[in-house]
């Protein structure tokens, strides 16, 4: 047996040494649990390997952006934009866009509740290719094209009519009008006077695509880093970049285990250093004393 196990100078350093070793934070010994569930993209409905900036299924809410959040019921992706839902139809990160369509017309022309759509200009705006359709409800006067009823719960029934900025309703009047935004190739085919109601809903059911910004820029450099994206909580808009160690505003701070000094964390919420250790010093011993070699 060496007897230099038992040297107080050894006994005294194998000490200090774990001391402070039981101040390394785990990323010394497994990954964060935040960056471990950011790294798994999800599947909602029809449309697979769904990542930041959406969330939803088991991808918890801070892998994602706020106002992202989609809902998985059976075969429908539903997004919730300034409270009115969506169906998602298409998802593209590579550019950023998504295909949505408004989820109260496509069932059904005659909605008892009638709104214009909107959107989050703060998270989403409209692709260039874009035009209004405009549906008018409650209309008087008559004309041979582009009309399309609706028969309330009482049984009366309403005449109204479709249009684009091609089509021209200068014949009859309408109480009340929708605005659904359609692209210029599904503009075309309803300014046709042959255009039918038939026409109508499949060009509703085939949406309209939205851009999205949500914090995209500060995300790449997130991974470049080696992190993985989200928010700092569920409800907000803040960036977060999670790493194997902790979550970082930006991007992961850069250390290296065994070769120098690295910065010690006390816990994952701090955002200061709090001490400098030269593990090499320390983990790969000295001629005196055996090291000591953790995880």
């Amino acid at each position: 047996m060496d007897p230099n196990l038992f040297r107080p100078s050894c006994v005294f350093m194998n000490m200090l040494i774990i001391s402070i070793l039981s101040h390394v934070p785990m990323f010394l010994c497994q990954d964060n649990e935040q960056y471990a569930a950011c790294g798994n993209l999800f599947h909602c409905a029809n449309i697979s390997s769904i990542g930041y900036p959406f969330s939803g299924q088991d991808r918890p809410a801070y892998c994602g952006h706020s106002g992202f959040r989609l809902s998985c019921i059976g075969n429908t992706p539903l997004i919730t934009i300034q409270s009115e839902e969506y169906r998602v139809l298409e998802i593209d990160n590579g550019t950023q866009t998504l295909k949505v369509a408004r989820e109260d017309l496509l069932n059904n022309l005659c909605p008892t509740i009638l709104y214009n759509t909107t959107i989050d200009f703060n998270l989403f705006s409209y692709a260039s290719n874009l035009q209004n359709l405009t549906l008018n409800y409650t209309c008087t006067g008559t004309q041979a094209e582009h009309q399309f009823d609706c028969t309330g719960n009482d049984g009366t029934t309403t005449i109204n009519y479709f249009s684009t900025a091609d089509t021209n309703l200068s014949v009859v009047t309408c109480d009340d009008s929708v605005l659904v935004p359609i692209s210029q190739t599904s503009a075309q085919v309803l300014a046709s006077p042959k255009a039918s109601v038939n026409d109508l809903r499949a060009v509703i059911g085939r949406g309209f695509q939205l851009e999205w910004s949500a914090k995209d820029l500060s995300c790449e450099q997130c991974i470049q880093s080696g992190g993985r994206c989200g928010s700092a909580n569920s409800s907000s808009t803040s960036f977060a970049c999670y790493c194997t160690d902790r979550p970082y505003e930006l991007t992961c701070n850069k250390t290296q285990i065994g070769t120098g000094n690295v910065e010690l964390y006390t816990n994952s919420d701090s955002t200061k250093a709090v001490n400098k250790v030269d593990l090499f010093t320390f983990v790969r011993g000295s001629s005196h004393c055996p090291a000591i070699v953790v995880c």
